[in-house]
């Protein structure tokens, strides 16, 4: 009888653990994606007090603007996303599964999170944020491709799943990282008034989601292969 187990079709005849290492190493770009997801929940209470500065007084007109900026900033990982899986499709056949996460999507995402660690203005970490979208949107198209592609019949489902597992622990992640920085309070003088924020170190959130998916996934690439797919039509 055949075991169907997903340790029986790893270890048995004709399994293998190089498909479930691959789709491992692959699932460091969902967990990068879910990572940029989840950083506006812990960051913008932070943010408000800091890059979107103007709600730390009781200008009504004031605290309307940076409030409609500090929205903006946190859909922007959306719009970033929906290019670059968008543009995915031609990033695939051109350069490859494993190229397109190397080569574009890692690259883009690094700039991004490194971008927005040095920002100190709102159109600054907009932008930034678009660029980390843009590097999550090709990695959301090509991580299942690449799982699919190098994944047996009997395995493919099961690690097929890894993709949003990744995406999931990525928004998990970021929330538990949040939770754990220093937190500080600081008083602004508005008049009258004194506003408090109680900030959490979302300047060092984004270089932690520099160095998790994009580097460590550089130096997990260099032990991938491309697809066999890919291959066939070189």
């Amino acid at each position: 009888m055949e075991n169907t187990t997903l340790g029986g079709a790893l270890k048995g005849p004709g399994g293998s653990l190089v498909p479930l290492l691959c789709a491992l190493g692959v699932s460091l770009g969902a967990v990068g994606f879910g990572y940029a997801l989840g950083y506006s929940s812990p960051a913008l209470p932070a943010m408000q007090g800091d890059i979107f500065r103007d709600l730390r007084c009781d200008d009504d007109d004031s605290e309307a603007v940076a409030s409609e900026l500090a929205s903006l900033w946190s859909s922007m990982v959306n719009i970033g996303g929906v290019v670059g899986a968008l543009s995915g499709g031609e990033f695939l056949e051109r350069f490859g599964r494993k190229g397109t996460l190397l080569y574009v999507s890692a690259p883009l995402t690094f700039v991004g999170w490194a971008w927005t660690s040095v920002s100190s203005t709102p159109s600054e970490v907009i932008v930034a944020r678009v660029v980390v979208g843009a590097g999550v949107g090709l990695a959301s198209a090509a991580v299942p491709v690449f799982i699919a592609e190098t994944s047996p019949a009997k395995l493919r489902g099961r690690l097929g799943s890894l993709n949003q597992a990744g995406v999931t622990f990525g928004i998990l992640l970021v929330y538990a990282v949040g939770y754990a920085l220093p937190h500080s309070r600081r008083d602004y003088d508005c008049g009258q008034h004194v506003k408090s924020i109680h900030p959490s170190g979302w300047g060092l959130l984004a270089p932690i989601g520099a160095a998790l998916a994009p580097a460590l996934f550089v130096v997990c690439a260099a032990y991938l292969p491309e697809t066999p797919v890919w291959l066939a039509t070189r």
